[in-house]
């Protein structure tokens, strides 16, 4: 059995609530539900989420819309995705980022037959190519199993499948290439900041049609104004040793941006703006609350 589980929380540093959020007139997680059903290699579908309460709320979701929901450990994801695979009794999977409203169908058909055709333990999504693919990536469960049982950090533990990409030696793991119509540059797809998410209203606003899923085929059509919105944001770094750093400030000033970006020249640091101080903060980065 082949089962997508979308990752998914209602806590974010940057965006809280955001898999929860309206995108003409549906949340943003039953865009990704019904984007995944639009798939021909997918037996079932499982939204992952954490066992706090502040997530009681997408396991309501998931009652109302019939999608099966599993909770489990908050910090370690990949406990939580063994243990959803061991629920649902799954042979491969695909693991789905909650902040990807524009997967394609058709790819993640591609990208499961690869693995399976060439026996790998985990495809990913070539990194060295500029794509508006974006937010997943399938693996057998029995070598999910397998990292599971290494000592390995919790940060390794955090993202799933780092340890595996760090060391390719440990399994048989290929890269997915994205079809030409589809190679972008300078184009974010990804829902991580209020930028983020006004940008992909608009690609909603003027592609979606009722009873349909965007076609990403399509968004290199657009107007160009559309794609300043969220043009200078910038990924939230994986890696360990980038600087994490967070200005709390209703709304940022020119002065403050132009900061960001003086900032973001040096690789080690990144810089980003919240609304409000977050719950829940990381020992090790900074926040600094704003009064302009």
């Amino acid at each position: 059995m082949v089962g997508a589980v979308i990752q998914a929380r209602m806590g974010s540093t940057r965006l809280p609530g955001k898999v929860l959020k309206d995108i003409c007139g549906k949340p943003l997680l039953l865009h990704i539900v019904e984007r995944l059903q639009k798939t021909e290699t997918l037996d079932k579908i499982i939204v992952a989420t954490t066992d706090g309460e502040e997530d009681n709320l997408l396991e309501d979701f998931c009652e109302k819309n019939d999608i099966c929901c599993f909770r489990g450990p908050s910090e370690d994801v990949l406990k939580r995705f063994v243990l959803a695979g061991e629920k649902y009794a799954l042979d491969d999977m695909l693991r789905v980022c909650a902040d990807s409203p524009l997967i394609d169908p058709k790819s993640i058909d591609e990208m499961i037959l690869l693995m399976q055709a060439e026996e790998a333990d985990l495809v990913s999504i070539s990194p060295d190519k500029t794509s508006l693919l974006d937010g997943f990536e399938s693996f057998r469960f029995e070598f999910l199993k397998k990292i599971d049982s290494l000592s390995l950090s919790p940060y390794q533990r955090e993202h799933v499948t780092l340890f595996a990409k760090e060391t390719p030696n440990v399994g048989k793991i290929l890269y997915y290439d994205p079809p030409k119509e589809i190679c972008f540059h300078d184009i974010r797809i990804t829902v991580d900041t209020p930028e983020d998410l006004a940008f992909i209203r608009e690609v909603y606003h003027w592609l979606y049609e009722e009873n349909k899923i965007v076609d990403i085929r399509k968004i290199q059509n657009l107007p160009f104004h559309i794609f300043r919105l969220n043009q200078g944001i910038r990924q939230k770094p994986v890696d360990p040793g980038i600087q994490k750093i967070h200005l709390i400030v209703d709304e940022p000033s020119e002065k403050l941006k132009n900061l960001k970006i003086l900032i973001e020249k040096n690789p080690q640091l990144y810089l980003d703006f919240l609304p409000k101080e977050p719950k829940e903060k990381n020992s090790d980065e900074f926040y600094f609350k704003i009064d302009e």
